[in-house]
């Protein structure tokens, strides 16, 4: 512990500065003597401001919330400009329970100070405690607006834009070191351990963004997506169910949703959101898409190629389109339908249209009878397919003949019963 103070405020071992700096270090670790520390500054340095701040926090984190309130109520009697006592204020008295005054006591801090994002994730929790979910929300997202005008985040973001992983994740780790509960820098730090592939660290520091703020949507929807790339999406169509909750008007989140069911047999669900969204909104191509892909799992024939046109009708150069109304089996693609894919293929760019188009073209002339331009777009397709698979045929057969040789009638009666 620093040094005690004569009445003049200079430090037997260092200044008044060096005093509190001491006092305020203490203070999440060893509260108590932040407060003994605090104390003797204020023996030698009545009222100072700072001094009784500290107290203050320290008598709430030692666990006196009622002491705590009367130091910190009478220091932003005294201080009515100190963002920070406000906010310590706020802190003690959701502590107590006394939810009005909190929510007072984070608005003034905030007022006093808008980027102040700590306020403003403790206003959401307040509020959101209260039951007050919709200004929880709202408080939420202004916690991370705050955040993200921080000159260290920023730097981070142009770092991870950049590709630079290696120096942003040092920036990241420096900020939650000095604030914990930035949830701007938690998501930061998620979707860095997510681009270089540890999915593990990324799930539990998403997760863990949204704990702490529910309302941040941006966190939400990559932790979602993370997670509906694994096998169980069980988790994911939770945080599916809030994202649409919380932004009903947002056809991203709904189709995110609707992807998710199809993965759990609901195509009854499914349904019905791709079935609304294409009301609200009948040019949306992926949603008439994928409104064709339920109806044909679902049996409805009918539906499934009306939906297949109208996506179609949007975008002509859609292979998938195309492929997915030829694969039905039971449509025979006309002479109109041919003439659209063969002028289709000369505007498409993306390679996995170009092989939809020559496969669907190869079903259309086989429908007609021409063997041969129906087997000229199947090799064509196949070509184009086979450019973009791993595959080497002297490969699998060097693995296949190891298996062989390793799997003998001995090797597996000496493991009999095994499994």
């Amino acid at each position: 512990m620093a040094g005690k103070l004569d009445a003049s405020g200079t430090a037997a071992m260092g200044t008044l500065d060096t005093a509190l700096a001491h006092a305020a270090g203490l203070l999440r670790t060893q509260p108590h003597l932040a407060l003994r520390q605090a104390r003797e500054i204020l023996r030698a340095v009545p009222g100072h401001p700072q001094a009784v701040l500290i107290e203050g926090q320290a008598q709430r984190l030692a666990g006196d919330l009622p002491g705590a309130r009367i130091t910190l109520s009478r220091l932003a009697a005294a201080q009515p400009r100190s963002a920070a006592t406000a906010y310590e204020l706020g802190l003690t008295a959701a502590a107590l329970g006394e939810v009005n005054v909190a929510t007072s006591s984070f608005r003034r801090a905030i007022a006093l100070k808008p980027d102040l994002s700590a306020a403003w994730l403790s206003l959401a929790a307040t509020l959101r405690e209260a039951g007050r979910e919709q200004e929880a929300s709202q408080a939420d997202l202004s916690a991370i607006r705050a955040s993200t005008r921080d000159p260290l985040l920023l730097e981070a973001a142009v770092a991870m834009g950049e590709g630079r992983f290696e120096a942003a994740e040092p920036l990241l780790r420096d900020r939650l070191r000095t604030d914990p509960n930035d949830v701007a820098a938690i998501r930061m730090l998620g979707e860095l351990a997510w681009r270089i592939g540890r999915i593990d660290d990324a799930l539990a520091l998403l997760r863990l963004a949204v704990e702490r703020a529910p309302g941040f949507e941006a966190a939400r929807e990559l932790l979602l997506r993370i997670l509906a790339q694994g096998s169980d999406v069980t988790e994911a169509l939770v945080h599916a169910d809030r994202l649409v909750a919380d932004d009903p008007g947002n056809p991203a989140h709904a189709m995110l949703k609707a992807s998710l069911l199809v993965r759990v047999g609901d195509q009854e669900g499914a349904r019905a959101i791709y079935a609304t969204l294409a009301r609200h909104d009948s040019s949306r191509l992926r949603v008439w898409l994928n409104l064709g892909h339920v109806e044909k799992t679902m049996g409805n024939q009918a539906e499934a190629i009306a939906a297949y046109r109208r996506a179609i009708a949007i975008n002509p150069a859609i292979g998938e389109a195309w492929w997915s109304l030829a694969n039905l089996k039971t449509v025979e693609l006309g002479d109109g339908d041919i003439a659209a894919m063969l002028a289709a293929l000369d505007e498409v760019s993306d390679n996995e249209d170009a092989v939809h188009l020559h496969f669907a073209l190869g079903k259309a002339y086989e429908d007609a009878g021409n063997a041969a331009e129906s087997f000229a777009h199947y090799d064509r397709a196949n070509r184009l397919r086979r450019g973009e698979l791993d595959y080497d045929p002297r490969r699998i057969t060097a693995a296949s003949l190891e298996h062989a040789g390793l799997f003998s009638a001995p090797f597996l009666a000496a493991r009999a019963g095994q499994g």
